[in-house]
């Protein structure tokens, strides 16, 4: 359902199971790497609040960039108003909000 249908996915599944999905990557080591491709997550260049997936964020990456950046902050709010950010967003980097 996560690539045939993604609205479907993150509206019916994604909002409801999104908790225990991020608390099986962390504490399922077995089925980690299945785990986070169900994962879901806003970035600081998405105005639209969408949600993309880990392979879509390393699809976006500019060519060279090689690093996957995250900042963990409360809500997303937060994470638009930290401090931390003001730098990648000077570089042009695409960060990820995880909250």
């Amino acid at each position: 359902m996560a690539k045939n249908e993604p609205e479907k996915y993150i509206q019916e599944f994604y909002r409801e199971y999104s908790f225990f999905l991020k608390e099986g990557v962390c504490q399922d080591y077995d089925f980690q790497s299945t785990l986070a491709k169900l994962l879901r997550f806003e970035t600081n260049k998405n105005t639209t609040r969408d949600l993309i997936s880990l392979d879509e964020y390393i699809g976006n990456l500019r060519p060279e960039q090689n690093e996957v950046y995250y900042l963990c902050a409360p809500t997303r709010e937060a994470a638009a108003m930290s401090p931390y950010l003001e730098a990648f967003e000077k570089a042009n980097l695409e960060v990820i909000f995880v909250y």
